[in-house]
């Protein structure tokens, strides 16, 4: 009964999502274009790049407007009729003024919002949410999409912003209402130059107060994405069967662990004792520590082209050789590399390794 408890308990929870995503299913998500990024931290860094691109670029905008005031008062505009000749005259060059004067600031707003996308989310090219889906004309859809928490915590982000930038905003106003009545006595150049003096102090501090907000709206998209990208335990099993059930990769994995074990091999090569072979076909290489091993050890195995390579390499390494057709059949048949050779190899094994003690003690002829 405990048991039957346990399994439906599983089985109970086994659809809820509480497993953080897989990097597969992150990269499946990404694909159809959901990521996490936070529409108001973009719309908080171009405010303040238009500010700071309107300031800087004033002096050159009045510049460019005088300039287009002044044309306009000269013979083209005043007192002439206006011509297609007239027009072909005029368009070019209250274009070219108003490119001059614009596109600095266009070109800094539109770079700030593409560099705040890509800083959130990198490149992300899909067509999925522009694909047509039944569901967003359903009504029923639509109205649990409006009562739906999202769209409670949404509104309550906009009166929040809407509060704060009012407050904001009338603080600074009651502030400066003192220096109102000094308009009077200014001429409109300075009156001009005042009230854009605190417009400009007023939106950098909605400006910076939005980042605020943003950076906080950043991090509950954040949060908000990983929660609804979860999996359940279900979910998690079947993605990995199916990664374990694609051929592909069955066939990289194997091939992968045949490479390191292969290497692993060939790099204990030089420390064995002696390889054994049957002159043309197999090579067992042989390592015995008598203080650390109960009986000698199979550190490499291999048959063709794999045994020249033992050979070669014990060559290199002036590892002794010794041709015994079948001890060195017995061996590879019998042990793997790593293992330590059975008992009923042990006299035609001493017996190789006898021979090669008493060369390595006479030495080079």
């Amino acid at each position: 009964m405990r048991d039957l408890a346990e399994f439906m308990n599983l089985q109970l929870f086994a659809g809820e999502k509480t497993e953080p995503a897989t990097p597969r299913h992150r990269q499946r998500v990404r694909q159809r274009g959901q990521v996490a990024v936070s529409r108001e931290l973009t719309s908080a860094l171009i405010l303040l790049a238009s500010i700071l691109a309107l300031t800087s670029f004033s002096g050159h905008a009045f510049e460019q407007i005088g300039r287009l005031i002044e044309y306009a008062f000269s013979e083209p505009f005043y007192g002439v009729d206006l011509t297609p000749a007239h027009l072909r005259e005029i368009v070019p060059v209250t274009l070219g003024a108003y490119l001059k004067t614009a596109s600095p600031i266009i070109l800094i707003i539109m770079v700030t919002g593409a560099l705040t996308q890509m800083v959130q989310v990198g490149l992300v090219f899909s067509g999925e949410p522009l694909s047509p889906k039944l569901e967003r004309i359903n009504p029923a859809e639509g109205l649990r999409r409006i009562f739906s928490r999202q769209s409670v915590v949404e509104c309550a982000k906009a009166l929040l912003k809407v509060a704060l930038i009012g407050f904001t905003a009338f603080d600074m106003l009651r502030k400066a209402w003192a220096r109102f009545p000094e308009l009077i006595s200014l001429n409109p150049l300075e009156s001009a130059q005042l009230i854009g003096q605190l417009a400009r102090t007023m939106v950098l501090r909605i400006g910076m107060l939005l980042l605020c907000l943003a950076a906080l709206d950043y991090l509950y998209q954040r949060w908000q994405f990983e929660r609804s990208i979860m999996m359940s335990v279900q979910e998690v099993r079947d993605e990995y069967k199916e990664m374990e059930g694609d051929p592909t990769i069955r066939s990289k994995i194997r091939q992968m662990q045949r490479q390191m074990a292969s290497r692993r091999m060939m790099q204990r090569i030089p420390e064995a004792d002696v390889v054994i072979t049957n002159p043309v076909h197999l090579a067992v290489a042989l390592q015995y520590i008598p203080d650390k091993m109960n009986a000698p050890q199979v550190v490499a195995k291999g048959a063709g082209p794999l045994a020249e390579r033992i050979k070669a390499i014990a060559k290199e390494h002036n590892v002794h050789i010794v041709e015994n057709p079948p001890l060195a059949q017995g061996l590879y048949a019998a042990v793997e590399v790593g293992e330590e050779i059975p008992p009923a190899l042990y006299q035609a094994v001493a017996e190789v390794l006898a021979l090669v003690f008493r060369l390595r003690r006479k030495g080079p002829e």
